[in-house]
C-alpha cells in the first residue's frame, strides 16, 4: 500500500497548490466466490483470508468469501486509486475491518495526504462501522 501512495503522492500533487493533497478514501466489500489458485504476477495463492482481517489463526486457513477494498480519489484534480485490499471471512468483526482502513488513513497521511471524507454504502458491515466510530467519539 505504502508504494502506491508515495506514488501518487509524487506524481498527482502539485508542490504550489496545497489542495491537491486532500483527498477522498472509499472502501467497499464484496463477495467473492471461494476459490484458490497460483497467480503468476504476485507469486502466491491468493484465496486465503488475509492475516490481518482473521480473528484467529483458524479463520487465517479458511477460503476467503469476500473482499474489501480501499480506493483515493483527488478532490481538486482528476485522479483515482485502489490503494489495498484483503480478503475476509463472511463475519469478519467491524473492528477488523476498521483497523485496516485506519491503517490505509495512516499510510496516507504519512505521505502528506489529507483524507477529508470516508465514503461507504450502507451495508450492515459498514454501518457497524460507523456505530463503533460513534461510540468512540462520544
Amino acid at each position: 500500500m505504502t508504494e502506491i501512495v508515495s506514488f501518487l503522492a509524487e506524481k498527482a500533487v502539485d508542490p504550489e497548490d496545497p489542495t491537491t493533497r486532500l483527498v477522498s478514501m472509499s472502501f467497499d466489500e464484496m463477495k467473492i466466490e471461494e476459490d484458490l489458485s497460483y497467480d503468476s504476477g504476485l507469486k502466491m495463492c491468493p484465496g486465503l483470508v488475509t492475516s490481518c482481517m482473521a480473528a484467529n489463526e483458524e479463520d487465517a486457513d479458511k477460503l476467503a468469501t469476500h473482499v474489501i477494498t480501499v480506493l483515493l480519489k483527488g478532490l481538486t484534480v482528476n485522479w483515482k486509486q485502489i490503494i489495498s485490499f484483503a480478503f475476509t471471512a463472511k463475519c469478519t468483526s467491524p473492528e477488523l475491518v476498521w483497523e485496516y482502513i485506519k491503517s490505509a488513513i495512516i499510510a496516507v497521511r504519512q505521505q502528506g495526504l489529507k483524507v477529508t471524507t470516508l465514503l461507504c454504502d450502507s451495508a450492515g458491515q459498514n454501518t457497524a462501522i460507523g456505530n463503533l466510530l460513534r461510540r468512540r467519539m462520544e
